[in-house]
């Protein structure tokens, strides 16, 4: 029985150049590395002796470069790599044609750079979740793992955070988690600090004297 052979390699690296903008210091250095996926795929039917073509595609979803990336791939038994017919593309524009390491059934790409993320950090998408009231940190996550699919990198995620009053000591651990959380998926957190809800309106805040809010502001801050 002839062997299969695979007609193309084509490696693409889907990744994109874009502009860091500097939102705030702890939020940049927090994000700034890469997050590299990898999938691959190839043609569902083939003639026995015939070409089939695999796509492997890397991806890069941080907001740092990512070098010296080496691309693995391991054919299935009964196939044999078909010289020359490596392509890797990065934004649809060929990059190399060079052939991969060999190894038996063993191939081996690059070393590759793959850019950050396309996604300018801090921009123009956002959308207010709503976990104020089931404050739990699974919650949290699903509500944020939504908002990234909406927003993309680098989205605005609001959350409302109450009750803050005179009595309020530290944020709420949920509240914590909400922001870390955030940052952890390259999404900016914008929290809206509020005070306290009669169900139908904001309840006015108590001064300690007649237009001296002192022990809210820092019960805020």
């Amino acid at each position: 029985m002839p062997q299969r052979r695979t007609a193309a390699i084509i490696l693409c690296i889907a990744a994109f150049s874009s502009i860091v903008t500097v939102v705030q210091r702890k939020v940049v250095w927090a994000v700034l590395s890469p997050e590299l996926s990898l999938s691959a795929d190839a043609q569902p039917m083939v003639q026995i002796g015939g070409l089939a073509k695999y796509t492997v595609t890397v991806t890069n979803r941080g907001f740092g470069d990512a070098s010296s990336v080496v691309i693995t791939y391991t054919l299935p038994s009964g196939f044999t790599y078909e010289p020359g017919s490596t392509r890797v593309e990065e934004g649809g524009e060929l990059i190399s044609s060079s052939d991969p390491y060999l190894d038996g059934q063993f191939l081996a790409w690059g070393p590759f750079s793959i850019p950050r993320a396309a996604a300018v950090f801090d921009n123009h998408f956002g959308i207010h979740t709503f976990v104020q009231d089931l404050c739990l940190e699974s919650y949290v996550d699903f509500q944020l793992d939504k908002a990234l699919q909406l927003v993309g990198l680098g989205g605005h995620a609001t959350q409302l955070v109450y009750p803050v009053t005179v009595s309020t000591q530290g944020p709420n651990p949920c509240w914590v988690h909400f922001v870390n959380a955030a940052y952890e998926r390259n999404l900016v957190p914008i929290l809206r600090l509020q005070g306290e809800w009669a169900g139908g309106y904001w309840i006015k805040p108590q001064p300690d004297s007649p237009g001296d809010y002192t022990s809210l502001a820092e019960a805020y801050m």
